[in-house]
């Protein structure tokens, strides 16, 4: 299964040391990156940030995976089963909406959800299909 992260920050790609330090170790893979890597059943197909030097960064770590500044651009190209977005919560439902428009079919999304109550209630409208996860 093709899975993009969307958002290259501490959650999406990168444990900071002081957490791989003190943190129990049932709490890794931490970042939804190295989730998808621990995962044999799935493979990084997208790091999506819109810092040049953020998507720098994670393709320096995760290795030659096609990093996006915009994460429409992503979903009309790499067209993933999985999305995981670490994104701040202004702006991300509008993210869930295009990845469900996209095709997307599993979801892993930091909380909070979204910003408002009308957008929860557009997402909870989406989140009804039987064959989304």
């Amino acid at each position: 299964m093709k899975a993009a992260v969307i958002g290259c920050g501490r959650m999406g790609a990168f444990t900071s040391q002081s957490m791989r330090d003190t943190a129990p170790d049932c709490w890794f893979p931490l970042a939804h990156a190295e989730a998808i890597r621990a995962q044999p059943s799935l493979s990084l197909g997208a790091l999506v940030d819109p810092s040049p030097e953020a998507r720098s960064a994670a393709r320096d770590l995760y290795g030659d995976v096609p990093a996006y500044a915009d994460h429409a651009d992503m979903l009309a190209e790499e067209r993933p089963d999985l999305v995981t977005i670490a994104t701040r919560t202004v702006g991300r439902a509008r993210i869930i909406e295009d990845c469900l428009d996209a095709g997307a079919r599993a979801l892993h999304i930091e909380k909070p959800l979204c910003s408002s109550v009308e957008e929860l209630a557009r997402l909870e409208k989406r989140f009804d299909d039987p064959d989304l996860f």
